[in-house]
């Protein structure tokens, strides 16, 4: 889970196919409507810069049919009962649904549809994970604490450096979040006190904010708590909104930051203990919950197409294999390493990943992993991260990166882009970088299933992340002889370059502009037509080497 974007979601309530693209590209104001679909556009016939969906299945897919690709999706619960998706969820046809049976001997009672890792055989759902650093402090602080840096070990060096990294973002962390709550509580003073006033003036509870402001020019010494009241009124911002963000943060004071908080209470496993399993159930839906993350990323890729329902997804020939491991807080590496394998174990042919972290207690547990679905030739993919960060610097979690060197071809990192082609095309809090983030893809504004039967507009690197992995799975469907290796190859070389200027909002509040070709390391966005198109040269090249084979 992604902290700092967490945080401002909720602070915001407080406040080689294609030519390449440039300035002189037309841009348009959508309407709500149009900004439904604006991701499945074609930056070259709708001058809109999406993924180009509905051109592939214009000129490209008629009277054709893919075949079945699977797509696990690692992440949270998902709401399988959803009436865009529950027609599109992988089956394990090797396990007889509820009779208590392991029928296919891989580890897992009745994993019918996927896995649950954070359950127990009781049905209780893990709902607060601790964050990284967190972790870490409370593993290494008792070893560390009290010692010199001269007095550790060479053995021990990596694993302190890790601790005294964790520790200051540890400390940071818990400060800010302790701020926000001191000024959330300002807040609601100023809230109250502003709102108490103008009902006393007016002689009314009910009041618009050309009448506030009428009252904050004639009683200037009132101007700051009424300019406040006015501004919230304006955002829609209620007293109520602010008492949640203060019982969230609350809470995350006393879970996810707290060194006493037993996060593996509800499992009863050793998470230190890569082997210590298995454990879970395969209940995968909890609406209840209120991280619900998986159901708009999984529809975004799945959602059953032309049904006269919700929203189209990529391909009806995507199943979804849910793999729970997320809460809210940040996701643990023994998760992590045992969803991608169960994935692969059970015939995913791509996972997506959409999560991340800037630290790693068991890096390499995940590695191995990640080296586990190469050789099985599984196609990984994740979303760059939403701090607005140069991940080149800062590494982000997962990557495929060690010591400079990509240790795997299997790994896609996509980061954000939104709907208009001019300097705000990257999103405002997309991280980038020229080495570590691959290609872009849609999401700002993006239009999704949720639980309930219900659609919204979200946004975030979580959702460039399903729609690169399912152009992915689009092109494997129709090429099923292509490897996860030239999946990747294919998605990075289909994409249209991109030669503007964009905004870079700095950690300083300064705004730097730089070329969006040198935010990844192929300064272009996600282009579904250009990978068809592409794939089908690929895949018969691929098929004459086989041939004379």
């Amino acid at each position: 889970m992604d902290f700092f974007f967490s945080k401002m979601v909720l602070f915001g309530v407080i406040l080689v196919f294609m030519p390449m693209i440039c300035n002189g590209q037309k841009k348009q104001a959508l309407t709500e409507e149009q900004l439904k679909t604006w991701h499945l556009k074609d930056i070259g016939r709708d001058t809109i810069p999406g993924i180009g969906l509905e051109r592939v299945y214009k000129e490209l897919l008629a009277n054709r049919k893919g075949e079945e690709v699977v797509v696990a999706v690692l992440d949270t619960k998902i709401d399988v009962n959803h009436e865009d998706i529950k027609d599109q969820l992988w089956v394990n046809t090797d396990e007889i649904p509820g009779n208590g049976i392991d029928d296919d001997r891989n580890g897992y009672t009745d994993d019918i549809n996927g896995w649950n890792f954070l359950g127990n055989a009781k049905g209780a759902d893990v709902v607060k994970q601790s964050a990284e650093s967190t972790r870490i402090v409370k593993k290494y602080a008792p070893l560390y604490e009290s010692r010199d840096r001269e007095d550790i070990p060479e053995s021990e060096k990596e694993a302190y450096r890790l601790y005294q990294k964790a520790k200051q973002i540890y400390e940071t962390d818990v400060a800010e979040t302790k701020q926000t709550l001191k000024y959330l509580d300002s807040a609601v003073v100023v809230f109250t006190r502003a709102k108490d006033t103008v009902a006393n003036l007016l002689s009314a509870n009910s009041y618009t904010t050309t009448e506030v402001d009428s009252l904050a020019k004639a009683y200037p010494t009132l101007e700051s708590d009424l300019g406040f009241l006015s501004q919230m009124m304006g955002y829609d911002i209620s007293e109520s909104d602010y008492d949640e963000s203060i019982a969230l943060f609350t809470d995350w004071m006393s879970t996810l930051y707290s060194l006493e908080y037993d996060e593996r209470s509800v499992l009863g496993d050793n998470p230190d203990v890569l082997t210590d399993v298995p454990y879970g159930n395969n209940i995968l839906i909890n609406n209840d919950l209120y991280f619900q993350h998986s159901t708009p990323v999984s529809g975004l890729m799945a959602a059953t197409r032309n049904n006269g329902i919700g929203v189209d997804g990529i391909s009806n020939s995507i199943k979804i294999m849910p793999v729970v491991m997320v809460a809210e807080g940040d996701e643990n590496d023994k998760e992590v390493a045992l969803a991608i394998r169960y994935a692969v174990d059970n015939g995913a042919d791509i996972i997506n990943m959409s999560w991340g972290k800037y630290l790693s207690l068991h890096a390499d547990w995940v590695r191995d992993a990640f080296k586990y679905a190469e050789d099985n030739d599984v196609l990984l993919v994740s979303g760059s991260g939403n701090d607005g960060k140069n991940t080149d610097i800062e590494i982000n979690y997962p990557n495929d990166n060690l010591n400079g060197v990509e240790f795997v071809d299997n790994f896609i990192m996509a980061g954000g882009h939104g709907y208009a082609l001019d300097s705000t095309l990257i999103a405002s809090f997309s991280n980038y970088g020229k080495n570590s983030v691959d290609i872009f893809a849609p999401a700002v504004k993006v239009y999704a299933p949720d639980i309930d039967n219900t659609y919204k507009f979200t946004r975030g690197t979580s959702f460039a992340s399903p729609l690169t992995a399912g152009v992915a799975a689009l092109v494997k469907s129709y090429y099923p002889n292509l490897s996860a290796a030239q999946l990747k190859q294919i998605i990075m070389e289909s994409g249209t370059p991109i030669n503007i200027d964009v905004r870079i909002f700095k950690e300083d509040d300064t705004v730097e502009m730089l070329p969006f070709s040198e935010l990844s390391k192929t300064g272009k966005i996600l282009n579904a037509h250009s990978a068809m198109l592409l794939a089908e040269k690929v895949s018969q090249e691929s098929l004459k080497l086989k041939l004379k084979d």
